[in-house]
């Protein structure tokens, strides 16, 4: 990914957030993905039923209608069977990694009937974003950043940690600023694309699923992953921001007018390159609505798979009126986010002030027409959601990065405290104790250190000054 391709995204962002207002609004993008035919539906001579007509349009296939007269529905995206992960990813939502590294919250959400492709599709936007996180990191100049990573699944409506062994139930909170979240909650700091895709790769063995008539692994609970991404100007030995005033003279902000490298305009550039931003990339991978004869197996506990398929269904009905209310032009509607613990969730991303993509994954056959209309109609209702996302920026009191990096000067300052000390300390037979100590604090020194990420000329560098 270079330079034109992202410019290519045309999405509207700047790097410092500060269009007109406007500008902030615009609706949530839906694509459409359709799953080749598996091969028990092909063996089964089952009929595909929808395909692609372009890159907007789909079409149900009628085989009792000329092509002409069969049902369209227009979306921002549809891509076609044959569509690799990897383009989906490029036209969905590589444009809202780069937007979530300058400050903006970008919310990509996975919908539809079990196995349709929601979390094939999705594991391979993460693999994808965790590079290009790191990538875009190695490429920035004058600034400094700290990922951090928390899952939760949802199953049968209890939250749990996915980067827990035997997590308990988790508690939702009310917080004046995040909205509901997960108490307890297991944040953990990564430092490299492996490191991002192992923690990953861990919270999925974590996930519950379980084999169904519909899919032999499928999902039966809903899966929300969050990237944390804070960023602040790179500190110079005096602890003045390096390179702020010539990042400032570089951004959008003072190419956007003539008077924009003088007086006023040029101090209110300098002062939003300084800003320590924080945003949110949220991957959601919703368990897949189906029918309750559907959720079970010969042999299986028949009542236990009916009630994950009550629940998921459950909380899938409140995401659609939640959706229903938020498109709602007039605004008067009542928007039931506390009618369950997804949509408490998600009732921050959902609010309005991040990019969202709505990713429909549907099967083509003709069996399955009844559920990919009902995927469809929550599609269209999603692509109708006003969204106004700005760039978050946190005092440096409150910012992560900032806590991190004064524990490091700290812990710096003690290192060679102790280092200082160590001759004294053999002298009185005390080297074994002195060196323990040390090792203590270089060690932890160390493993904070690797959190600060900074960018060194496209090469990933890990703060050790």
């Amino acid at each position: 990914m270079d330079a034109l391709d992202v410019a290519n995204k045309h999405i509207r962002v700047s790097s410092l957030g500060l269009e007109d207002e406007a500008a902030k609004k615009e609706k949530a993008l839906v694509a459409v993905r359709i799953r080749p035919l598996l091969e028990v539906e092909q063996l089964a001579h089952k009929r595909a039923a929808w395909q692609a007509v372009g890159s907007n349009t789909l079409q149900y296939r009628d085989p009792d209608k000329p092509a002409g007269q069969c049902a369209t529905y227009q979306y921002n995206w549809v891509f076609a069977d044959h569509c690799s992960s990897e383009h989906v990813y490029a036209e969905t939502a590589e444009s809202l990694v780069v937007a979530a590294l300058q400050g903006y919250n970008s919310t990509i959400i996975a919908y539809g009937q079990t196995g349709s492709g929601k979390t094939y599709t999705m594991q391979a936007i993460m693999a994808q974003a965790a590079r290009d996180v790191f990538q875009l990191i190695s490429e920035s100049v004058g600034r400094e950043f700290i990922i951090r990573l928390a899952a939760v699944e949802i199953y049968n409506e209890v939250v749990r940690d996915l980067l827990r062994d035997s997590s308990p139930a988790l508690k939702l909170v009310d917080d004046p600023i995040k909205g509901s979240v997960a108490e307890s909650l297991t944040e953990a700091g990564v430092h490299s694309v492996q490191h991002l895709q192992q923690v990953l790769a861990q919270a999925e063995t974590r996930r519950q699923t379980r084999a169904t008539r519909m899919n032999n692994n499928s999902s039966r609970s809903h899966e929300i992953v969050r990237l944390y991404i804070e960023s602040r100007p790179v500190e110079d030995s005096t602890g003045c921001d390096e390179q702020a005033a010539s990042s400032a003279l570089q951004s959008p902000l003072s190419a956007a007018s003539p008077a924009a490298a003088a007086g006023a305009d040029k101090a209110l550039a300098a002062s939003a390159a300084a800003a320590v931003t924080a945003a949110t990339i949220s991957f959601v991978d919703l368990a897949g609505n189906e029918c309750i004869a559907q959720a079970a197996v010969a042999g299986d506990k028949e009542k236990q798979r009916q009630k994950e398929a009550s629940n998921i269904n459950k909380s899938l009905v409140t995401l659609a009126s939640v959706i229903r209310a938020l498109a709602d032009a007039s605004g008067k509607r009542h928007i039931p986010y506390r009618d369950s613990k997804l949509t408490r969730l998600l009732q921050q991303p959902l609010s309005g002030n991040s990019h969202m993509v709505i990713l429909t994954t549907i099967s083509p056959a003709s069996g399955a027409a009844e559920s990919t209309r009902a995927a469809l109609q929550f599609a269209t209702a999603a692509g109708r959601v006003v969204m106004c996302p700005q760039v978050n920026q946190v005092t440096r009191g409150k910012a992560v990065i900032q806590a991190v990096a004064s524990e490091v000067q700290q812990l710096r300052a003690q290192l060679a405290d102790l280092e200082s000390r160590s001759v004294t300390a053999a002298q009185q037979h005390k080297q074994a104790d002195a060196n323990q100590q040390q090792d203590a604090v270089r060690s932890k020194l160390q493993q904070l250190q690797k959190q600060i990420l900074r960018g060194n000329s496209g090469a990933l560098k890990v703060d050790r000054t």
